[in-house]
């Protein structure tokens, strides 16, 4: 059986250069209720980024952040509701050369 209620929206392994971010782009998501995922960052020092969750009420219009989760060594599971029919997601600086895994799924409006 094919569960067609859940999507992958975005997935990501790379990099991020010390001092940079990553902007994963903003996604027309009106279709969704929710995003799961994981997301882990892996540096040689100890690293603390954020993952944030950027809405917007129109197709290119201000992006305003409302959501914001810590993402510590190892990985870091979240459920967040959708509140906008475009989201961008994006990873915050990092102090040093990171290693990221960024998989995010969205969750249909039943």
């Amino acid at each position: 059986m094919v569960n067609r209620n859940r999507q992958v929206v975005y997935s990501q392994v790379g990099t991020i250069a010390a001092a940079n971010s990553l902007d994963a782009g903003v996604f027309a998501v009106a279709a969704y209720a929710r995003f799961t995922g994981i997301v882990k960052v892996d540096s040689v020092t100890n690293v603390t980024a954020t993952l944030q969750f950027r809405n917007q009420q129109t197709s290119g219009g201000a992006l305003i952040t409302t959501s914001t989760m810590p993402v510590n060594s190892g990985g870091t599971h979240f459920n967040v509701t959708n509140e906008s029919p475009y989201v961008g997601f994006g990873i915050t600086p990092v102090q040093s050369a990171s290693l990221f895994t960024l998989i995010i799924i969205g969750e249909a409006i039943r």
